[in-house]
């Protein structure tokens, strides 16, 4: 396949990522819509589908970040009030050794002694880091 046509193919993939995100948007399946977003930019990344930024698809984006803020706002409005630790759920596809997210969630645990921590990995295919595994023995809050 010449470099031309690949191109083509990958941007005709991806545009189809696209309106699908755009589709299930519409369709008010927020989590839908965000799950082929994120399938069009991973496939964006990998297939060079000639360009480098797709406004539609930040515009999806924003507006699922919209439609999900204002129905959070309200939900919070009639929501009882939280009691005892904040919990906080880091997702994470894989946590490596060095730097990037991982450093990042062992240094918030680190800080933030006050809240309940939980670390969910989706995608992990080496050993843990020690230092996270260090971080989630020994940064508990002490009166637990």
């Amino acid at each position: 396949m010449s470099r031309d046509r690949e191109l083509e193919h990958h941007f005709a993939v991806f545009q189809d990522l696209v309106a699908r995100a755009d589709n299930y948007l519409r369709g008010g399946n927020y989590n839908a819509a965000a799950v082929y977003a994120q399938i069009a930019a991973a496939y964006a990344n990998h297939h060079h589908a000639g360009l480098y930024v797709s406004y539609q698809l930040e515009e999806i984006l924003i507006t699922i970040g919209r439609k999900i803020a204002n129905k959070t706002s309200s939900e919070q409005r009639n929501a009882r009030p939280l009691v005892g630790p904040r919990h906080v759920l880091h997702v994470l596809t894989e946590a490596v050794g060095i730097g990037g997210p991982t450093r990042m969630v062992w240094r918030w645990i680190q800080q933030d002694t006050e809240s309940l921590h939980s670390v969910v990995l989706t995608r992990q295919h080496v050993e843990i880091p020690q230092a996270l595994k260090e971080c989630r023995e020994g940064c508990r809050r002490k009166d637990r």
